[in-house]
């Protein structure tokens, strides 16, 4: 298993570059998502709820075709994203008295709301996808709406990281200003979605501690590298990141080629062939993955 050792090479400047070009690149950006977000507009709401429905969509579009973890990636970046704005949402009518939404529905079995939310906090939510850059977003507005400056910035920070989001994006202070009749309907239509993406999936937490830079599968790839040059035979730790890549980006082969490999040193025979299957599926001239087949019909037989 010549070839599997490759895995095992030093990987921390990779990591500490990646995140250096990430701080970099959004230096200043915090301090103008400060400004922004204080001249957004009523379309921001309805380009985002259509901006979700779409890629609920591609997700039903990869569950059609029986590609479960491309349609997991979408639905789960779609309910993440919806959930936040939900929760924040449900912050700022606890700011204005309507608390049912926040502290009755966290706590009550019964509660009259519409589609009562199973995620109720920042963490949870956030653990529905790394690949979304709107629950750090979302909770640096309620920081941002409460006065808290420093906590906003590190947060729209944390979303400017990731390149699914910009300062365009940033256009949601408006919420504040609305009453509680125009918030409760925005809430109430989210909680919708929300109930229904739920209701076609599951989500699946990736046991991953939140970081900003979960977003990345290179990032992960390379936290999973260093695991194992500290501990060699740290397999199973491996994994989680190796997973928590793929599931991230379901459509590059180098995930389920890293992921086959340590299935294979973790002794599980069976989960690095489905991940060759499935990556053969998405690329079948993958140099890495064909390699890693022939080894497994070789030492099948």
């Amino acid at each position: 298993m010549e070839g599997i050792q490759k895995m095992k090479q030093k990987p921390r400047g990779r990591i500490l570059s990646i995140i250096i070009v990430a701080a970099l690149l959004i230096a200043a950006a915090s301090a103008f998502i400060i400004y922004r977000s204080s001249i957004g507009s009523a379309s921001a709401y309805t380009e985002f709820k259509e901006a979700m429905l779409e890629i609920k969509k591609m997700g039903d579009d990869y569950a059609e075709n029986d590609m479960k973890l491309q349609a997991q990636h979408y639905y789960s970046m779609a309910g993440s994203s919806v959930s936040a704005m939900r929760l924040a949402v449900d912050h700022i009518l606890d700011m204005k008295g309507e608390s049912k939404y926040l502290k009755d529905v966290a706590d009550a079995e019964d509660t009259n709301v519409t589609a009562k939310p199973t995620y109720k906090d920042w963490e949870s939510i956030a653990a529905i996808s790394p690949a979304s850059p709107y629950p750090y977003y979302f909770e640096g507005l309620i920081y941002h709406i409460q006065g808290n400056e420093s906590k906003a910035k590190e947060a729209y920070q944390n979303a400017l990281i990731n390149p699914l989001f910009s300062e365009n994006s940033a256009a949601f202070y408006y919420l504040s200003e609305l009453g509680i009749d125009e918030l409760s309907t925005i809430r109430d239509e989210l909680a919708v979605i929300e109930s229904d993406l739920y209701t076609i999936f599951t989500p699946r937490p990736y046991g991953l501690e939140r970081h900003p830079m979960n977003f990345n599968d290179e990032y992960l790839r390379a936290k999973a590298k260093d695991i194992l040059e500290k501990e060699p035979n740290e397999y199973t730790e491996a994994l989680r990141y190796y997973t928590a890549a793929l599931r991230v980006n379901p459509f590059d082969a180098k995930n389920y080629a890293c992921c086959a490999l340590i299935s294979i040193f973790n002794n599980d025979v069976d989960a690095a062939i489905t991940c060759v299957n499935e990556g053969l599926w998405v690329d079948e001239n993958n140099k890495e993955l064909n390699q890693i087949a022939a080894w497994l019909t070789q030492n099948q037989e």
